[in-house]
Formats: C-alpha cells, sequence, structure tokens
C-alpha cells in the first residue's frame, strides 16, 4: 500500500471527493486530533523560519549603525517621509557639498530599503500567524440534516407505494430537495390525516348502519335519549356474559329495554330517575358498558334514520374519493422526482461520510487514503488531469507508510480458494506484514473434517445440499450467504466423500476401505483404531510444526530475529517440539511405516538419547532469550514450560480427529448388528435414525471441532488477525 496525501481549496472539496469515489480504488484513512496536531505544528514551523528571517533584519539594521550611520540617523526623523527627511539635514547642514549629497543620499535609500522590508516581513508575519491554520475535523451537523431528508424520502417513498430508479449525475440542488420533501411531505401529511378521519368518521357510521338494521327486528321508532325534566335516558352496549348481573343490580333504580344483536352483545336503552343516575352510571362501567351517542342525531324514525346515514355514507365516499385522487396526483408529483432526489441524497451522503474521515481549514480540505501499490500510476494520471481541471488548486502526493502505521491489507487469493476467507476473517483479518493463512486453512479444515466424518454416502449429500445452496437458495444459511455457505459444503463433503472411500463406508454401511490393511469392520481390531489414533498424531504434529515454521517467517518480517530464532514458536520452539516427539516415540517405541520405519522402545534409557538432548537444546535456548532481549529472566523460564506444556496439550488434542472417525464407525457397526438381529429395527433405528442423526448433529460437531483445531491449535501459533480489509471508497 502507498499512502496518498490530497489537499485542495473548499471550493473544490466536492468536486476532488467524487472524482476519487469514481475511481473506486482508494480506502479514505480517518484523520484525527493526532494529525490535525501533527501538521499544525508544521504551520508553526513556518511562522518560526519567519520570525528568525524577521530577527535577521534587524541585526542588518544593527550592522548598519555600527558602521557609521548613527549620526545620519540622528539627524534623520525616521518616522517622516523621504522628503521630510532630506528637508531637515538640508536646514541643519546650512547647505552641502555634492558628494556630502551623494552619501546621504544613498544612505537615506538603504535604510528606506531596510524599513521597507521590515514593514513587508512584519505584514507577512502578522498574516501568517492569524491563520495559524490548526486543523479540524468535519462537523457532522450536514450529515445529521442529509439523513432527517433520506428519513423523510425513505418514508414518502414507503408509504406512497413509489418504485424508485436513481438518474445519473443529479441536477437538483440542496435547497431543492429539502423544499420539494418539505412541501410533499406537509401535503401528505395533512391528506393522510384527512383520510384517517374520513374513514374513522364512515367506520363509525357504518356501526350506526348495523345497527339499526338490526333494531328495525324489534322497534319502529328509535329511544329518545337526553336529559329531562326527572328523567335521565341513555342507550349503549353491553356484553352477553355481564347482561344478567346488570339485570340485578340495576332493576330497583333504572328502566331498561335490551335487545340481543348478531354478535352476542346487548344493545340497552336506560330510564333512571337523575338522582339515581350517578350510581347507575357506576355500575354500568363495571360492567364494562359503553354508552352509544350515535343514535341521539338521527330522527326518530328508523326509515328516516337510514336515509340520513347512507347519505353521510354517500357524502364521505366522495370526500374520501377526493383525498385518494389529491394523493394519487401527490403520488406522481413525487415518482417525477423521485429518482434524483434518490441520487442527491446517496451521493452527498457518501461525501459527506468521506467528508468526516478528514481534515479542514478556512480554505483548504485534506484528504488521506490507501491505495494498492499496482493502482498509484493509474491514480497519479486521474489527479494530474484533475489538477488541470481545477485550475492547479490541488496538490497530491504518494508516501510509504510510517513505522507503525495501521495499514489495510488485500488479499488476493485463487478463485478455488476464496470461499474460505470468511473463516479466517472470523477469527480476524491479516495485518499489512502478517501471512495470509486462507488457502493453509480451507486445506487444514476439510481434511480434519473428512477424517472426522469419513462416509461416501454422507459426502454425497453434503454436496448436493451444497449445491443447493450456492446455485439454488438465495436467501441466508447460518447468517451466512447462501452461495458462500454452499461452497464451503461442497468443500467439506468431497472430502467426507474422499475419506468414506479410503475408509469403507457408504451411509454406514460398510465395504472393502481402499486403505490398504484395513477391512470393513475395522473398528473391531484394535491394532486399526491404534493406526487411526497415530496417523492423527502425526497430522497434527507436522500442522505444528508448519504454524511454528510460518511464525519464523512472521517474526523475520517484522525485524524480530531474536523471535524468530529463540522464541516459543520461533525456530527453539521448532527444535524443542521435535526433540519432545522423538523422545515419546523412543520411549514408547512406534512405527511410523510399517515394514518401513520403526522407532525402538528405550523406556528410561530414551532420557539419553538424542532426540532428548534435541529437545533441552530448543529449552535451553528460549531460556536464555530474555537475556538477550533485556526481558525480564521469569519470562523465560514461565515461556519454557508454557511450551512444554503446551506441546503435549496440543499434540493430544488432535487425537480428537481418531475419536469422531471411530464415534462414526461405531455407528456403522450398530446398523450393521442390527440389520443382523431385527431387519425392521436395522432399517428404522439403524439406517433410518442414525443416518439423520448423523448427517445433522455429528455433522454439526465435526464442522465445530475442526474449527476449533483450525483456530486453536494450529492459527494461535503464528497469525494474530488484527489486520483490517482493504475496503476502498466508491461513489
Amino acid at each position: 500500500m502507498k499512502k496518498l496525501l490530497v489537499i485542495t481549496l473548499i471550493d473544490y472539496e466536492q468536486r476532488v471527493l467524487k472524482r476519487l469515489g469514481e475511481l473506486g480504488v482508494i480506502h479514505l484513512k480517518r484523520l484525527g486530533e493526532e494529525d490535525a496536531r501533527r501538521l499544525g505544528e508544521v504551520e508553526v514551523e513556518r511562522v518560526r523560519e519567519v520570525d528568525e528571517l524577521y530577527y535577521r533584519f534587524i541585526q542588518l539594521l544593527e550592522t548598519l549603525s555600527r558602521l557609521g550611520v548613527e549620526s545620519f540617523m540622528t539627524l534623520v526623523d525616521l518616522s517622516g517621509s523621504p522628503a521630510k527627511r532630506r528637508e531637515t539635514l538640508y536646514s541643519q547642514e546650512g547647505g552641502a557639498s555634492a558628494g556630502n549629497d551623494n552619501v546621504l543620499l544613498m544612505l537615506e535609500k538603504e535604510i528606506e530599503l531596510v524599513e521597507g522590508e521590515l514593514r513587508d516581513l512584519r505584514s507577512r508575519l502578522e498574516e501568517l500567524k492569524k491563520p495559524i491554520i490548526m486543523l479540524t475535523g468535519e462537523e457532522d451537523a450536514r450529515i445529521s440534516d442529509l439523513h432527517a431528508l433520506e428519513e423523510i424520502f425513505s418514508k414518502l417513498r414507503r408509504e406512497l407505494l413509489i418504485d424508485v430508479n436513481e438518474s445519473g449525475e443529479p441536477r437538483i440542488s440542496g435547497e431543492e430537495v429539502a423544499r420539494i420533501l418539505s412541501e410533499i411531505g406537509r401535503s401528505y401529511d395533512s391528506l393522510k390525516e384527512r383520510l384517517e378521519k374520513i374513514r374513522a368518521e364512515r367506520e363509525r357510521w357504518e356501526e350506526t348502519r348495523r345497527l339499526l338494521d338490526e333494531l328495525e327486528k324489534f322497534v319502529r321508532e328509535l329511544p329518545e335519549t337526553g336529559e329531562f325534566e326527572n328523567l335521565i335516558s341513555i342507550t349503549g352496549f353491553i356484553d352477553a356474559s355481564a347482561f344478567e348481573k346488570f339485570q340485578e343490580n340495576i332493576k330497583d333504580k333504572a328502566l331498561f329495554d335490551g335487545y340481543r344483536l348478531d354478535d352476542g352483545r346487548f344493545f340497552l336503552h336506560i330510564v333512571c330517575l337523575k338522582e339515581y343516575y350517578q350510581d347507575v352510571v357506576k355500575q354500568l362501567s363495571s360492567l364494562g358498558f359503553k354508552v352509544d351517542d350515535g343514535l341521539g342525531v338521527l330522527p326518530r324514525d328508523i326509515q328516516e334514520a337510514h336515509e340520513v346515514v347512507l347519505k353521510k355514507l354517500e357524502k364521505l365516499d366522495s370526500e374520501e374519493d377526493e383525498v385518494l385522487k389529491s394523493l394519487d396526483e401527490l403520488r406522481r408529483g413525487f415518482a417525477s422526482k423521485a429518482g434524483e432526489i434518490m441520487s442527491y441524497l446517496r451521493i452527498n451522503l457518501k461525501l459527506g461520510e468521506a467528508l468526516l474521515m478528514t481534515l479542514r481549514s478556512e480554505n483548504v480540505r485534506l484528504i488521506q487514503g490507501w491505495v494498492p501499490v499496482d493502482k498509484v500510476d493509474y491514480v497519479m494520471r486521474k489527479l494530474e488531469k484533475l489538477r488541470e481541471e481545477v485550475d492547479n488548486a490541488l496538490y497530491f502526493k504518494f508516501e510509504d507508510p510510517g513505522p507503525g502505521e495501521e495499514v489495510p491489507t488485500v488479499i488476493k487469493n485463487p478463485r478455488l480458494f476464496r470461499v474460505f476467507e470468511p473463516i479466517v476473517a472470523q477469527y480476524g483479518w491479516p495485518g499489512s506484514k502478517e501471512i495470509d493463512p486462507t488457502i493453509l486453512s480451507g486445506i487444514l479444515w476439510t481434511t480434519m473434517f473428512g477424517l472426522m466424518f469419513p462416509d461416501l454416502g454422507h459426502g454425497i449429500i453434503v454436496m448436493a445440499l451444497g449445491a443447493f445452496f450456492a446455485y439454488v437458495y438465495k436467501g441466508r444459511f447460518l447468517e451466512m450467504n447462501s452461495k458462500r455457505a454452499g461452497r464451503m459444503m461442497i468443500w467439506l463433503g468431497a472430502s467426507s466423500s474422499i475419506f468414506g472411500l479410503l475408509f469403507g463406508e457408504f451411509l454406514l454401511m460398510e465395504f472393502q476401505p481402499i486403505v490398504p490393511g484395513l477391512r470393513p469392520g475395522w473398528i473391531g481390531d484394535p491394532s486399526s483404531v491404534i493406526w487411526l489414533i497415530k496417523i492423527a498424531i502425526f497430522f497434527g504434529a507436522a500442522q505444528l510444526i508448519l504454524a511454528m515454521g510460518l511464525a519464523i517467517i512472521r517474526h523475520l518480517r517484522e525485524g524480530r530475529v531474536a523471535e524468530a530464532i529463540l522464541g516459543q514458536h520461533g525456530l527453539a520452539g521448532v527444535i524443542s517440539f521435535i526433540g519432545f516427539l522423538l523422545t515419546a516415540f523412543h520411549f514408547i517405541g512406534i512405527t511410523i511405516i510399517p515394514g518401513v520405519l520403526r522407532i525402538p522402545s528405550l523406556g528410561i534409557g530414551a532420557l539419553m538419547s538424542w532426540p532428548f538432548f534435541l529437545m533441552i537444546t530448543g529449552v535451553a535456548m528460549m531460556v536464555i532469550k530474555p537475556f538477550i532481549t533485556k526481558e525480564l529472566a521469569i519470562e523465560g523460564v514461565s515461556g519454557m514450560l508454557e511450551a512444554l506444556i503446551a506441546f503435549m496439550a496440543n499434540t493430544f488434542s488432535y487425537t480428537r480427529i481418531a475419536g469422531f472417525a471411530v464415534v462414526h464407525a461405531a455407528f456403522a457397526m450398530v446398523v450393521h448388528k442390527l440389520m443382523e438381529v431385527n431387519l425392521l429395527m436395522g432399517i428404522g433405528v439403524g439406517m433410518i435414525f442414525l443416518n439423520l442423526f448423523a448427517i445433522t448433529i455429528e455433522l454439526l460437531v465435526c464442522i465445530i471441532q475442526a474449527l476449533r483445531l483450525l483456530y486453536y491449535e494450529f492459527l494461535t501459533k503464528f497469525y494474530e488477525g488484527r489486520g483490517f480489509p482493504y475496503a476502498p471508497w466508491k461513489l
């Protein structure tokens, strides 16, 4: 990566940022207070240089005085004009010779020159001191305003059901966008409120019409309600469940007529004396009585009341049609401008977010970003052209990252292995000087999974599911992009199928394995199980040595030679780990390659063999490391102890690979035995249930355990993942 610095005038900042966004290769770098302070110090240093120049001219003036112009300066009032000085001089001398005139004129011109330069310097110094530009970050007020406009736009777009396609370069101004959205927003809110009122009122009148239809079955005239001389008459509704209790509580204080409606409620007309009204209302409220005052405004004759209600509903329908027509006109008017507004908001929001990552002064804008080395020439040509377009009001330069500066990382993997990038990203993005472990991680993860889950039939099923998620299903799977998850499953299924062929398993049914020396039902042979455990340990040991080798390369890249040679995961670690393994092999005796390579058992004599002294050599290198790197001695001892414990724990951790393979083979043995004892049970419990269990629970467990070995045992030796991805800013 190269660091790009761009400085332009505020007048051109939008144009410059747009062009940078169009290039689509610049990862913007956020400039903070520390950057502002450092750049401010550069400005202060410039003013300090001018200060020094000013004092040098003061010294020049003093030198002129020492050369014999003191007498002249006492005669001449330096505060006056040149003509005034000459007049004063001649009046004091009473006339001077021509030679003296020349000397005086020459000295006068010299002093005028010095004074003029001093005045210029004073002026320049003051001008520079005023705008000592302490660069500051961009305020986010404008972004907040744009987000507010975007929220209004999204609401209108959603509620007016408008499909929007962005236009090209928007020709609309921010003020016009704000005005249009404000006007349309107010109009829409007003129309929406009016429509809601109309519909709410119509619902009330519809309820009244339905009530009239039902009351027409019982009466010809509506009850008269209101307050009379001694009586109060009200109408309302009560649930059927409370009607009996209502009758008991109210019979001594009021008279009523009740009509059961089709919805199960009772419509009541209640008449009571004024003196009992409060008690009656209290009783009614406790029973859930709801007063209906809609009938009071209607004629008492039900037919006339029907006509009034129907006319009211017709009027409300007409008003609703008018509002809907106005909304449709508003929708069409908004749709004609929505594309351009959307383009304006998107572009200016992205520009605003980019501006938040920059620094500004009163007149200039400073932008920094990262550019891949292979794109530098391309960016340089585009910026040179842009500089001509903005009348040279643009400065830019490329430079290398500073020491310790965080740089975004571009990872480039073959297309086949890019599917594993999320696996590494879950652990952490590689730093700029770290080794990208994507390819190795993908190969190791799928290999460990295949060893744990060796079944040709299950592998084919997993591949088929992977193909479905990768090329058919368009949603998300396990919180991942289904296409990427599907491709991972294809890799896992292929690995499972290959090891299923090698171990001789198909949907928990056994056939002749390809691996020499294995037979169907190999789990019943202890030597085969021991052989599988040895394979897992050898595989794990090779992974750990590879991880420490990569750690050595990383330390050398970072200039940490002592860590690369003497560190726990450096050369000392490799030597001591190999010595540890060979000492253990010599202690117990082990066949590495049947008939080719066997390490004999030495028992306690292994402590006098050369592998043991190799391990001691590696341990001694780790112990002396603090004395060379000036660290605390205790760190060397603790690092050594940690390494020895980790060597044993890490190595035996890989035996879980063999453990899960044995479990899978045990399922196959169970199916075989069940088929021999009871065909129906063998098919139901064995073939169906255990296969379903294997393709779900066992599959997930094996995926997780393979990831655990990859993350904890392998990557921790050489990989930190403290970087961040290269994300070019695009407009």
